[in-house]
C-alpha cells in the first residue's frame, strides 16, 4: 500500500545501524510516502510505506532507483569486516558511486550519503581517506 505525500525516498544501506534508523525515521514523516530500501537481504523492520529490493551490490542497475526524489547512501563497513582494504574500498567507496551515478541519471533531487567525522581524502586513516574521497567523487 502506497500512502499519498509529497516525496520518495530511496535507502541504500538500510539494514545498518543508521540506515535502520533513518528508516523509521522516514516512514514516521508525513513528507515521505513511500520508502524504497536496497538490501543485501531482508531486514525485519516492516511498515506499509516500504517496498524491499534485495540486490547484489555489484549488480544495480538503473530502474532499481526508480522514481524517488531523495536518495540516502547508509552504506557503510569496517576493514574487518570487510576482510581487505579492497573489499572495504567496494562497500565505502565503489557502491555509493555507483548509486550516485544512477541517481544522477534519474535526475534524483536529492543525494545524502552518511560518511565519517575526520573523512579526508590525505588522511593517513584509510577508512577515512576512503570516506574522504567519496565526498570529493
Amino acid at each position: 500500500m502506497i500512502i499519498e505525500a509529497k516525496r520518495s525516498a530511496l535507502v541504500v544501506g538500510a539494514t545498518g545501524f543508521i540506515g535502520t534508523e533513518l528508516v523509521k525515521l522516514l516512514c514516521n514523516s508525513k513528507e515521505y510516502g513511500r520508502v524504497k530500501m536496497i538490501v543485501r537481504r531482508p531486514g525485519t523492520y516492516s511498515h506499509p510505506k516500504i517496498e524491499v529490493l534485495v540486490r547484489d551490490f555489484d549488480k544495480i542497475m538503473q530502474e532499481d532507483i526508480g522514481e524517488v526524489q531523495d536518495v540516502f547512501c547508509c552504506l557503510d563497513t569496517t576493514i574487518k569486516k570487510a576482510g581487505t582494504r579492497e573489499a572495504f574500498q567496494k562497500v565505502d567507496f565503489e557502491y555509493p558511486r555507483t548509486i550516485a551515478a544512477l541517481a544522477k541519471k534519474q535526475k534524483v533531487e536529492h543525494f545524502i550519503i552518511i560518511t565519517a567525522v575526520g573523512a579526508n581524502e590525505a588522511s593517513w586513516s584509510h577508512y577515512n581517506r576512503v570516506k574522504g574521497m567519496i565526498e570529493s567523487e
